[in-house]
């Protein structure tokens, strides 16, 4: 059982980034609730990802030992594009999950991705604030003055914070809009392991030929 748990040099990495974003992300949506337990909610978030991978190697080496085993579906996107023992499908993902340069693209792939999303985040960010003051101008003008008179007062700590916080709530609102559009257009998280799975299908188990689908 316990050896499940001795990962690969790339599986540790994965775990690692994984852990790293996942504690980033819940620390920026409930700051209140994480504060000052950042370091224990990375060691949770780290420690998360590494029982989940090492539990699930457990399962995929106990389900490719068996011989014979009732047929499973394989899906790419809605489309079912395979059928094939459970067994088979199970060493195919104990081999992927043996190959290191499956989890270096996947880890490269979500790092690109968590720049993509940040960086058009930041690109937003000041306008979403800029559309945001032109309509409270607009539609209610004195709610703005008032607005404005208030910042004038407060005192500078107490603004900067006041500030730090609409642009951190911006910029949380910016990053949620750009990865909901992403998975509207299709795109969505990038999964390595998918392709490879499609890739490494024997051609006796394909119902429809790779590069065929419509």
């Amino acid at each position: 059982m316990f050896k499940y748990f001795i990962l690969r040099k790339q599986q540790q990495l994965f775990c690692y980034f994984c852990g790293i974003v996942l504690a980033m992300v819940l620390m920026l949506l409930f700051p209140s609730v994480f504060r000052g337990s950042g370091f224990y909610l990375l060691l949770s978030s780290v420690a998360l990802f590494w029982a989940g991978l090492a539990l699930y190697t457990r399962h995929i080496d106990r389900m490719r030992k068996p011989e014979v085993s009732p047929l499973v579906s394989i899906r790419d996107g809605n489309q079912v594009v395979a059928e094939v023992p459970r067994h088979e499908k199970a060493r195919l993902e104990w081999e992927i999950f043996r190959d290191d340069e499956v989890f270096r693209q996947q880890r490269w792939e979500l790092t690109g991705l968590t720049g993509r999303v940040i960086s058009r985040g930041l690109l937003y960010t000041p306008a979403v604030m800029l559309v945001g003051i032109g309509i409270l101008a607009w539609g209610s003008p004195q709610d703005a003055i008032q607005l404005i008179n208030a910042l004038r007062n407060m005192p500078a700590a107490e603004l900067v914070h006041q500030i730090g916080f609409v642009l951190c709530l911006v910029l949380q609102i910016s990053v949620i809009s750009v990865l909901i559009a992403d998975v509207v257009a299709g795109r969505g998280l990038p999964n390595v392991f998918r392709r490879a799975l499609l890739d490494r299908l024997p051609a006796e188990f394909c119902l429809i030929r790779r590069g065929t689908e419509r």
